[in-house]
Parts: C-alpha cells; structure tokens; sequence
C-alpha cells in the first residue's frame, strides 16, 4: 500500500486561478487568486478633453485604464454617439479636479 503523501500532485494553472488535485481518494481543492490594482490618479480637464476630440474612439477610456471599454467605443463608434455624449455630461459633472478610476 502506497502512503497518502506519496501520490502525484498536479498542478494545473489556468487564466485566472490555480487548480490543485492531488491523487487518491482526496477532494479536489481550488484557489483562486485576487487580482488588485492600484487606483489610477486621473485629472478632469484631461479627460474631458480627451472625450471632446477623440471620444468616437474612446480615448478618455483608454486614458482612465478601461481598456476593454475603449476597445468598445473604437469598434461601435462612442456606442453610436450616445455614449459619448453621456461621456461628456458625466466628466463634467464629477467633483474637483481630480479623480480615481
């Protein structure tokens, strides 16, 4: 009989977390790992007019770190021009001069 201790461990990393199984009648565990990021400082004017020149495009997402959100307004025009004109009130709208994303 083979000791419990002695079994393959295998690790498998996926995208987001890693999966450990171990041989045997044991129970397959998972961790999961945390992503964190720190806030990006971003100022008010630069975004704004980031959003007034190059809105369509999605420049003031790109420049707050929301490059998932910029890549939709490249691909979909500033979601058809409603988005960024929601995008403007929205700058303009925040408090002080700076802001975190």
């Amino acid at each position: 009989m083979i000791p419990e201790w002695l079994y393959t461990i295998i690790i498998f990393f996926k995208k987001y977390n890693t999966i450990i199984y171990f041989g045997g009648a044991m129970k397959q565990k998972k961790f999961f790992r945390k992503r964190v990021y720190a806030p990006l400082i971003c100022e008010k004017q630069t975004a704004y007019f980031l959003c007034l020149l190059g809105g369509w495009v999605g420049a003031h997402k790109f420049y707050e770190g929301k490059t998932a959100q910029g890549i939709l307004y490249l691909l979909t025009f500033g979601l058809l021009g409603l988005g960024w004109i929601v995008d403007l009130i929205a700058i303009l709208c925040r408090k002080g001069d700076l802001y975190f994303t």
